[in-house]
């Protein structure tokens, strides 16, 4: 049986259920089940809180309702969506009870007011209040046959629980199963939701898909919109074109637009960004407003707020990067501590790694560039190539470790394995193994004298004499074979020391010898040599004159007198 009563601000939807143990048409039960629904008053009615309620039944005689012949009560009954249950008999047995005798149930919530009393009567089957559990005979809660509903409405066609929507089709074309799922105003089409709440909010939004508790829970006119997790998409509104497949996936997009976050909390603070795609566990987590940004890999991207078109493959790849742009990182820990560079290309693992404000720097191989921090336009290609580099500009390393000597250094050039350059302007080819530099043609460089100036002359007899106090030796570079790798010259602290400076500047230095200046040399060596030639062969013909004169004048002496 079924009643609603008010007392003290509450109403009480009953069920009355009868229990049958070893019940006959002669016997008193010996419990009976009962069940209710607290709802508090008020049209229409509404659930009270969930908790736990005193309930206090007694039981009347029909004939005598002044006294009550049985007093029962349950404290901190448990209340759920307004539905509690309780077997009477279970601490007051009924057996005192005489079964032909009408009687009327009383019920105190909390101490409060008796309810009006009902009247009890035994059956040996029960309904479940808000519950089917037999239909036209059936057992064990199957249903034969078909259910039919007509096409939801406002007030027909929907299978609800507890009071709230759970199945229907409201609108056209549309499929809601779950608590609150959808609703019975909106005009979107060709909408699918499955859960609670799911799509709850819609009103013209149309195309939407969404899978999970609070999934599209907020949108009202946003299209195309695909949301499988538990809250994806939940705040999103008029964004459409979206796709979130994780629990919490693009959780704070409002109106951001063809987003695509795969994995938990991709995405998850995106709020108007657009046009970003994100794959894997936190990948793109903090972005907010930037766009056209790509992260696959677990926290790929994850600082990112408002920076646009970075693309960031690989676990924490530009993970730190928070407004940096058009950054490209491809390995494990690639870019990850880049906040506001822009213009970075890192691939390989650790490439670019300690990089926070650098720019337009390019580093590819493992650990490539990976000390950089604000160093910009430097290039690093090979294993730990450009490591040591700082904040360093406008440099290169080319090889497996190829390097600088200072983080500090600008426009320095190191090519081939282990190569290192020691200067800012200079460049570097191979390492203190090499023994041979070798090229089709000579080596060519720039003599053009529109691009000289502060020409001073040169003594060449001077540079002789200099020449001639040189250690002049054969040699080979320590750790080279002696017997295959030998050398001819001076050494490069006696050839400084002797044309190091010009009076003008220095040239050179102390533990290298410039090729182009030790030829310079040997031309003004020659050319003094050539003046002496010269002379020489003035001075010859000269003797030569002399000599035939005085043969001539000999040979005059040695005639005989005529």
């Amino acid at each position: 049986m079924k009643s609603l009563r008010p007392i003290a601000g509450i109403t009480l939807l009953i069920g009355l259920i009868v229990g049958i143990d070893g019940v006959t048409r002669a016997e008193v039960p010996n419990t009976i089940s009962y069940q209710g629904i607290l709802t508090n008053a008020g049209l229409p009615p509404t659930v009270v809180p969930d908790g736990q309620y005193g309930l206090t039944f007694k039981l009347y005689a029909l004939s005598d309702e002044a006294t009550a012949v049985w007093t029962e009560t349950h404290a901190g009954v448990p209340v759920t969506e307004g539905r509690f249950w309780v077997e009477l008999g279970s601490v007051s047995p009924l057996s005192l009870l005489s079964f032909g005798t009408p009687y009327v149930l009383g019920v105190t919530v909390n101490g409060g007011t008796e309810l009006p009393r009902i009247p009890l009567t035994s059956s040996a089957y029960s309904l479940h209040s808000r519950r089917v559990t037999t239909i036209d005979g059936a057992t064990g809660g199957v249903i034969s046959g078909n259910l039919t509903l007509e096409n939801s409405s406002a007030s027909a066609g929907n299978i609800l629980k507890g009071g709230s929507l759970f199945m229907h089709d409201f609108g056209t074309a549309n499929t809601f199963v779950g608590s609150r799922a959808g609703n019975l105003t909106m005009t979107g089409s060709c909408n699918t939701g499955v859960g609670d709440s799911v799509l709850m909010n819609a009103t013209s939004g149309g195309f939407n898909t969404g899978i999970g508790f609070n999934a599209l829970m907020k949108n009202t006119s946003g299209v195309v919109n695909t949301a499988c997790g538990v809250g994806a998409l939940p705040e999103n509104t008029t964004g459409s074109g979206n796709t979130a497949c994780g629990a919490s996936a693009l959780q704070s997009n409002t109106t951001g637009y063809y987003n695509t976050a795969n994995g938990h909390l991709a995405l998850g603070l995106n709020t108007t960004g657009n046009g970003n795609t994100a794959s894997g566990r936190s990948a793109l987590q903090n972005n907010t407003i930037g766009f056209d940004n790509v992260a696959s890999g677990y926290y790929a991207l994850m600082s990112n707020t408002a920076g646009d078109s970075n693309v960031a493959f690989g676990t924490r790849a530009l993970y730190l990067n928070t407004t940096g742009a058009k950054n490209t990182a491809c390995g494990a820990g690639a870019l990850s501590g880049n906040s506001t560079g822009i213009g970075n290309t890192a691939s390989g693992y650790g490439a670019l790694i300690a990089n926070t404000e650098g720019v337009e720097n390019t580093a590819t191989g493992r650990r490539a560039l990976a000390g950089n921090t604000t160093g910009d336009y430097n290039t690093g290609c090979g294993r730990d190539a450009l490591m040591n580099n700082t904040t360093g500009n406008r440099n290169t390393a080319i090889g497996y470790s190829a390097d600088v000597s200072s983080g500090s250094l600008t426009n320095a050039t190191a090519i081939g394995y282990n190569a290192s350059v020691n200067a800012s302007n200079k460049i570097r080819l191979g390492n203190t193994s090499v023994t041979v530099i070798e090229g089709q043609v000579a080596f060519t460089h720039t003599s053009d004298r529109n691009q000289k100036e502060n020409f001073r002359s040169v003594d060449g007899d001077e540079v002789l004499g200099k020449i001639r106090g040189l250690d002049l030796s054969s040699w080979n570079y320590i750790g080279h074979d002696s017997k295959r790798f030998r050398h001819y010259g001076p050494s490069a602290q006696d050839f400084f020391a002797a044309f190091g400076h010009d009076g003008a500047g220095t040239c050179g230095d102390s533990v290298t010898i410039n090729s182009g200046d030790m030829a310079g040399i040997m031309m003004i060596a020659i050319k003094a040599l050539e003046s002496r030639t010269a002379e020489n062969a003035e001075l010859r013909a000269r003797i030569e004159k002399l000599e035939r004169l005085i043969e001539g004048k000999l040979a005059d002496w040695e005639k005989p007198a005529e």
